[in-house]
């Protein structure tokens, strides 16, 4: 058991991100709660005055680096972890480390262990908590989370599929571009985690093609919609 129960806050909207993450955390002896959106995780921030905060690039009410940004201008200066499939550009890693005080940036898709360890380096908790090896029952535990989501994947990429294909029956509707690459975003983040990298990498490239739409919002829709079916495919392929 880590020594003093360090509590951990783990801002992510994805629950199937939370369902593999949460586990390894408390098998280390942190207490881990959960919210799902900025304005949850401001409230819990108030209340529990976490030890450290693990915070997603993309959540529902805004991005994950205003959230920080925001939290550091109020005086809270509480560790931080930040974790992201869509914030991906070196330069705004040394920034969120320089200028936001953030203690670690980290790329999903990340394994539940490697979490694990860089939330031990963040609070210097000892490396021996990391050395014990799962016991049965995490092991047990694990696996049945792993299989649970094979099972619904299939669901989740026809699901984004749908999503992506309805936007150019609606001509490239902002609200639907945004809806569509949250949903990419999530698998984007989850599916490697869960041993599906393929199935990321497509759902990476659909949110980068929507993310760029979205920044640039370009009066011709038509390179969208060819990007757009090329990621589609790529994700098709992905699932075989």
């Amino acid at each position: 058991m880590v020594a003093d129960s360090k509590s951990i806050l783990m801002v992510e909207d994805d629950a199937d991100f939370c369902v593999i993450m949460v586990p390894e955390l408390e098998s280390h002896g942190f207490r881990v709660t959960t919210a799902a959106t900025a304005q949850a995780a401001a409230e819990a921030v108030k209340r529990e005055s976490p030890d450290l905060v693990v915070v997603d690039g993309l959540l529902p009410d805004t991005d994950g680096v205003t959230w920080i940004s925001e939290l550091r201008q109020s005086g809270n200066q509480t560790k931080i972890i930040f974790i992201t499939a869509y914030w991906r550009n070196p330069n705004s890693f040394d920034w969120m480390t320089t200028k936001l005080n953030v203690a670690k940036v980290m790329l999903k898709p990340i394994k539940p262990s490697d979490l694990a360890e860089a939330v031990n380096t963040v609070l210097g908790e000892p490396a021996s908590t990391l050395d014990r090896p799962p016991t049965a029952h995490i092991r047990v535990q694990m696996e049945a989370i792993r299989a649970a989501y094979r099972k619904k994947l299939p669901e989740k990429a026809r699901s984004l599929a749908r999503l992506g294909e309805e936007i150019e029956n609606t001509q490239g509707n902002p609200d639907l571009i945004a809806k569509t690459r949250h949903a990419a975003h999530r698998l984007r983040g989850t599916a490697g985690v869960y041993g599906h990298p393929k199935v990321g990498d497509a759902a990476g490239v659909i949110e980068d093609t929507l993310s760029q739409w979205l920044r640039e919002r370009p009066q011709d829709n038509e390179a969208l919609f060819a990007e757009l079916k090329n990621a589609l495919s790529l994700l098709n392929d992905a699932l075989r």
